[in-house]
């Protein structure tokens, strides 16, 4: 009795431990994840890596497929800005693989359009089309921010394929969502590209259109970093159109502000079209400084880069060697078990044996006990 209600104590207490690791790990994969996201953010490739390799362990643990697709596309996307386009299309599929069994439509559809970027990375515009082409069957389950990313991509990805009459309706068809939805920043992404997309076209009064636009709204929202890349696509529009000395007055003043952001890759287009326009303008040692400058920026953003990357593929070593190591210790207590089994049903086999041997000699005892009986 004493020993049932201690079975029935152990029993509550594993439970009630069991469901406190099983919210505390929630908690810390959200806590990781979040981290990750925010690493990406702000160009931290390698911890990004490794915040959402956290966070995967802990999904795997806790046998949590959202989380662990969640987690696999922050580290494709970590590879994706590492420019290790091929690991992180596999990340991505992996992601993609395991999303599909949660149900939830959205995580799909995103997944879906990071496995389309890293194709248009590629420059493989038909992979790109074909991906596209299955997230929009499943664009009306998709949340507003989703539609808007999935709509501008696609739209995106058939202009790249000469098909632009039904990329201008995917564009309409983003742009009317952005009009119902309170989607400041997004909108802003989406004029930026729009701008992009019209001066490749050579229409660079529409250019400039959808650029002011997002300038504007960058400025309202007092979002610097969005702001500076308008005024960098402006006046990368403004030198299509000659005008140097307006491209020098929009991008000078922003030097030191991108250098407070932090923002190395636009402060490094940014010193390059200043050195293209002074060159054009005659100023050549004004020039010269910022191709310099542009230079100097490139060689540590390539170094950076190669560092961060560096770091996450040593990570993931040491990563496959413990596993390895945790599988041979495995293998080690499998085989002990095995062992101590073998040994167990040996001495199993001896004890029946005395016993049958006890048995025998106890019913010899009883049949000689009998006849002496029967005789007396």
């Amino acid at each position: 009795m004493i020993v049932t209600k201690k079975l029935t104590l152990l029993a509550i207490t594993a439970l009630l431990i069991s469901s406190t690791v099983s919210s505390a790990n929630t908690d810390d994969t959200a806590e990781l994840l979040s981290m990750a996201n925010e690493s990406l953010v702000k160009n931290q490739y390698d911890q990004a890596y490794k915040y959402a390799g956290h966070a995967k362990a802990l999904a795997i643990l806790e046998n949590r497929p959202a989380d662990l697709a969640e987690a696999l596309n922050a580290q494709g996307s970590a590879l994706y800005h590492l420019s290790d386009f091929r690991a992180a299309l596999d990340f991505h599929q992996q992601a993609y693989s395991i999303a599909q069994n949660t149900g939830d439509r959205d995580l799909i559809a995103s997944t879906l359009s990071n496995i389309g970027n890293i194709h248009l990375q590629l420059n493989d515009f038909e992979a790109a089309l074909i991906t596209y082409e299955q997230v929009y069957q499943g664009l009306n389950q998709a949340t507003p921010k989703t539609k808007v990313k999935i709509l501008t991509n696609y739209g995106y990805t058939l202009h790249k394929n000469m098909e632009h009459e039904k990329a201008l309706q995917m564009f309409q068809q983003a742009e009317s969502i952005l009009q119902k939805e309170n989607l400041t920043i997004y909108k802003i992404y989406f004029l930026i590209m729009r701008g992009e997309l019209a001066r490749e076209a050579k229409e660079f009064k529409a250019a400039l259109n959808y650029l002011n636009e997002a300038l504007q709204l960058a400025e309202q929202k007092n979002n610097q970093a969005l702001a500076i890349t308008a005024k960098i696509e402006l006046g990368t529009t403004l030198y299509h159109l000659t005008d140097y000395s307006l491209i020098i007055e929009l991008l000078s003043p922003e030097v030191d502000k991108l250098k407070q952001l932090g923002k190395k890759d636009k402060l490094e287009d940014l010193h390059r079209i200043l050195a293209d326009s002074y060159r054009q303008l005659g100023e050549f040692e004004k020039a010269l400084h910022h191709r310099e400058s542009e230079t100097k920026l490139q060689r540590n953003h390539v170094s950076l880069l190669a560092l961060q990357h560096n770091n996450v593929v040593t990570a993931e070593r040491k990563l496959e060697n413990q596993q390895a190591s945790l599988q041979a210790l495995e293998l080690s207590h499998t085989n002990k078990l095995k062992s101590l089994s073998e040994e167990f049903k040996q001495e199993r086999y001896i004890y029946l044996a005395i016993i049958i041997l006890l048995l025998i000699t106890f019913i010899g005892y009883l049949l000689r006990t009998s006849h002496h009986n029967k005789e007396s």
